[in-house]
């Protein structure tokens, strides 16, 4: 498995390779091809960071530009207090049990970059696959649309 970060000018080329994917990790609702724009802007800006994931090849060319990918990532940096956070903001791919052990690559990017910890949000499987390399649950977020009524 190789991984590379897509640099925002290159975004364009690798999106209806990677959009799919992120769709899925924004779940199945309605309003998550509205979400995949507002994830497509902020990797042009330069605020969410792409990661694709594709299975070795012998050929390299199959680098600079892959058919098909195993795993995209979407990772954003921020400020909480004195610390900086790099947060794994969506995550999907194939065989995610195989592949939860590359996620130290990730943390030693993360850690280059100048960030003190790492986060994962996303569902409640996560906590499972991360808990034998020591992440814990640290909050739970709940939400309600107030847009829609109660009843």
């Amino acid at each position: 498995m190789s991984y590379e970060v897509v640099a925002p000018e290159l975004l364009e080329a690798y999106w209806p390779l990677a959009a799919p994917w992120i769709a899925t990790a924004l779940g199945h609702d309605t309003e998550a091809w509205e979400d995949l724009e507002f994830v497509r802007l902020g990797l042009l800006r330069g605020q969410f960071t792409l990661w694709i994931g594709y299975p070795e090849r012998n050929n390299n060319l199959y680098r600079y530009m892959p058919r098909e990918l195993d795993v995209v990532m979407v990772t954003e940096f921020f400020c909480r207090g004195k610390e900086v956070v790099c947060c794994i903001r969506w995550l999907s791919g194939k065989n995610m049990d195989d592949k939860i052990k590359d996620i130290a690559l990730v943390e030693n990017w993360a850690l280059g970059k100048g960030a003190q910890r790492l986060e994962v949000w996303g569902r409640p499987g996560w906590e499972r696959l991360l808990k034998p390399l020591c992440y814990k649950r640290e909050f739970v977020v709940l939400s309600r649309d107030l847009t829609r009524s109660i009843n």
